[in-house]
């Protein structure tokens, strides 16, 4: 049954039902038109959220730029500055350790010096002290010579005079005592030659044996000073070899320890930069899709609605002109 025939049988007339039908329609095509307007503002609402949440991102990814580039630059100043303090450590702990050896092989040439000079003083003083028992010798080689000749001498004068007293002087056996006394004179002195030669002899090979023992002594010792010189020079420096190939390993390893550190701190920071740029993006994404389905859901109702208020607006034409033709019929 039509609206207008219902209205004919509830005792409304023809062209009062029309005008309700078309109240009706015209009703039904605000509210589509007031659904179209709120799908309009929904959608507006998604896009200004999605347009803040993009706003958002792009600051927040520009922050994060910023302070990993921040985070990268304070770290490098420190690894710099940890660099060039342990090379100036190393450097200092080099040159004062090199100075030590320095030192050290110094006063052992000093010491080695000093010693040389000695031992040239104790062996001149042993030269000098021969010299002078050798001429303690020559004097006393001299004297008894002088001694043996005025023996001999006197010797001779009191023969003489004994033989002139006897009668002897100018006998032969006068002069053979006479001769015999000069050679005993002369074998005295050849015995006292004889012992100085002999002792000159031994004095002068205990000087070269006493300065030879010398020599060596003091070329022993200075061997055994410079063998020491040069060992502890040659440890010291190994020390310090080590020493600085441990230094220079620790801080090898520190290095490496503050480059994980700063490697680790900067994975963390650019994944939370990747986790809020992405949290922003699935916000948008999210406020877009609602908006979009909102405002489909909206127009489609409002759609509805108008398509059925106007077709309520030519319902009772369509009907009244059904009648119509019936009567006519």
């Amino acid at each position: 049954m039509s609206f207008i025939g219902a209205g004919a049988a509830i005792g409304i007339g023809a062209s009062a039902a029309a005008a309700i039908g078309t109240g009706l329609a015209v009703g039904g095509v605000a509210m589509g038109v007031g659904s179209i307007a709120s799908g309009i503002l929904a959608k507006q609402a998604a896009d200004a959220k999605q347009r803040a949440y993009r706003t958002m991102t792009e600051w927040a990814g520009g922050q994060y730029q910023d302070l990993g580039k921040y985070q990268q630059e304070q770290q490098d100043k420190i690894l710099k500055s940890f660099l060039e303090n342990r090379t100036t450590n190393l450097a200092q702990y080099k040159g004062g350790y090199e100075t030590l050896i320095g030192d050290f092989d110094t006063r052992f040439k000093e010491l080695e010096t000093a010693y040389s000079q000695a031992s040239a003083g104790i062996t001149s003083q042993f030269r000098e002290g021969m010299g002078r028992v050798r001429e303690t010798a020559a004097v006393g080689r001299t004297n008894t010579l002088a001694a043996i000749d005025q023996a001999t001498t006197q010797s001779l004068a009191r023969m003489q005079q004994a033989q002139a007293f006897t009668g002897l002087g100018g006998t032969t056996f006068g002069q053979s005592a006479l001769a015999a006394e000069q050679r005993q004179g002369a074998l005295q002195k050849g015995v006292v030659e004889e012992q100085y030669a002999s002792q000159l002899a031994g004095i002068e090979q205990a000087l070269t044996q006493g300065v030879s023992s010398l020599e060596q002594q003091r070329l022993a010792n200075l061997t055994q000073m410079q063998q020491a010189r040069v060992g502890g020079g040659l440890s010291m420096r190994q020390q310090l070899l080590g020493q600085t190939f441990a230094q220079r390993e620790d801080v090898a390893r520190q290095r490496a320890a503050l480059g994980a550190d700063f490697l680790n701190a900067q994975i963390n920071l650019e994944r939370e930069r990747v986790a809020r740029v992405m949290g922003g993006k699935e916000a948008q994404a999210q406020y877009a899709g609602s908006g979009y389905q909102a405002a489909a859901a909206i127009v489609g109702g409002a759609t509805s609605g108008i398509a059925s208020g106007i077709m309520g607006m030519y319902q009772p034409y369509l009907s009244g002109m059904g009648m119509a033709a019936g009567m006519r019929a």
